[in-house]
């Protein structure tokens, strides 16, 4: 089996133990457990944002709850600290990415007209604002919190 495909393997089956490996390895988990967190939470984040589609019984709690469980995972997924705080890094990158790709995908997939692009400034511009007051303090409050309790079980 070559090194790549070993590399890779690992990678995906534990990326705790993974972490520690090779460079190839710890490359691998930080894009692997960075992308997954912050698709994660940017769902769980765009669902808080369209709170007027859910019923009304339905709080904003549970979507907020599960952004800082992802940042909570990222670091638990990475155990090594180098390597968890590149991850928390690529998931923050990820999430925002997701989180203006949520929102301008409507205008893409309906085939909207957009009258040179003036139309998606208001959904991008809601989207960044959001991240930085919500889900980036969230996700990030959460690896907070995975530091801790890793340091505390170390």
């Amino acid at each position: 089996m070559s090194s790549d495909a070993s590399a890779l393997r690992t990678a995906l089956a534990d990326p705790a133990e993974a972490s520690y490996g090779s460079t190839r390895e710890r490359v691998l988990v930080v894009a692997y457990v960075g992308v997954l967190t912050g698709l994660i939470g940017a769902m769980a984040h765009y669902a808080t944002l369209h709170m007027a589609l859910a019923p009304a019984w339905v709080s904003r709690t549970p979507g907020f709850v599960l952004v800082v469980v992802t940042g909570l995972v990222t670091k638990l997924l990475a155990e090594q600290m180098r390597t968890s705080a590149a991850a928390i890094i690529v998931a923050c990158l990820a999430g925002l990415g997701f989180s203006v790709g949520f929102e301008i995908a409507p205008y893409y997939l309906l085939d909207i007209d957009t009258i040179g692009g003036y139309a998606l400034v208001q959904p991008i511009a809601q989207a960044s604002l959001a991240y930085v007051g919500e889900q980036f303090p969230l996700q990030f409050l959460g690896y907070i919190l995975g530091v801790i309790y890793h340091g505390m079980t170390a």
